[in-house]
């Protein structure tokens, strides 16, 4: 009996470790479901392999929900609709896309939405529309992928060209060029010591351009000096001379002021006397020059006649 009442106790107290996990389990579900979600969806074109539902959705690298169902367009074959389901506070924007990418290696694929730029709206559904749609985007992996052909097509023709440049015409240019480098390094081999003569003249004409250049830099010195000291006193010169000049004129100015009034009378009067004075000056040469005789001696007093 106390065996059986073990086990009694022992069934009873597993039934109520088994409710309490439940219990806990119930509970942080009932935590988790109280965040408020959104759903948005996007239209993948080509495989989508390796992601599932309840896979990560990413934003920006942090999770912020997961996918809630898989599908493909029964009017595109081509194009898989995945609908997801993130957390109502993630800035998805206008201009958010949204990638599958890989996550490490054991093959995982999560949706990678990127985050858009802060001057954008934030994504709301269009008019017919049940939920948002988010652009999709190749991932760099695909992207690659989808450039293999056109690399191996531009390889292939590239290979054939070269193919078609390797003819026998082609061949034997290119042995010509080959022979005349030949010919050219073995003349220019020939050629050493006028090619070091050559480099030691052109060794002396740098060195007399740096001497020139020397020179240049110290009469450009000196012309600067001259410019500060030199022309500096002249200027100071010119200035002095210059006060000294407007010191004599506002000394002179009382002068000339009273020479304008007074003194340009008084000249006005001796000219007119002077102009007199030759006019009388004048007459006086004409009557010497027409009878000296007359103009030394006077008029002649006659004879006296007796008879």
């Amino acid at each position: 009996m106390e065996i059986r009442a073990s086990y009694v106790l022992v069934g009873v107290f597993t039934l109520m470790a088994v409710v309490g996990a439940l219990a806990f389990i119930l509970w942080t579900a009932g935590r988790g479901s109280g965040v408020d979600l959104v759903q948005y969806d996007i239209n993948f074109t080509g495989h989508v392999s390796g992601l599932s539902v309840a896979n990560d959705v990413l934003f920006n690298g942090v999770k912020v929900g997961a996918v809630k169902a898989i599908t493909i367009s029964p009017t595109d074959p081509g194009r898989v609709k995945v609908r997801i389901e993130i957390a109502a506070q993630t800035p998805v924007r206008e201009d958010s896309v949204a990638a599958l990418e890989a996550r490490g290696i054991t093959g995982v694929t999560v949706v990678q939405i990127s985050g858009g730029t802060a001057g954008s709206p934030l994504l709301k559904p269009r008019d017919g529309e049940d939920v948002a749609v988010i652009p999709a985007q190749l991932s760099r992996l695909e992207a690659l992928f989808a450039g293999l052909p056109a690399v191996v097509s531009d390889s292939r023709e590239l290979i054939q060209r070269m193919s078609g440049m390797a003819d026998d015409e082609n061949r034997r240019a290119l042995a010509q060029v080959l022979q005349s480098l030949d010919l050219l390094t073995t003349r220019l081999a020939a050629r050493a010591d006028a090619m070091d003569r050559i480099i030691g003249n052109l060794d002396v004409t740098t060195r007399r351009l740096a001497n020139a250049s020397a020179g240049l830099e110290g009469a450009t010195g000196d012309m600067r000096d001259y410019l500060r000291t030199d022309l500096r006193d002249s200027t100071r010169a010119v200035g002095d001379m210059a006060r000294r000049m407007d010191g004599l004129v506002a000394r002179a100015e009382p002068g000339l002021a009273k020479f304008s009034g007074e003194g340009l009378e008084d000249m006005r009067r001796l000219l007119a006397e002077a102009r007199q004075l030759v006019a009388t000056m004048d007459r006086l040469a004409h009557k010497v020059e027409s009878d000296p005789r007359r103009f030394l001696f006077g008029n002649p007093v006659p004879e006296y006649d007796a008879r």
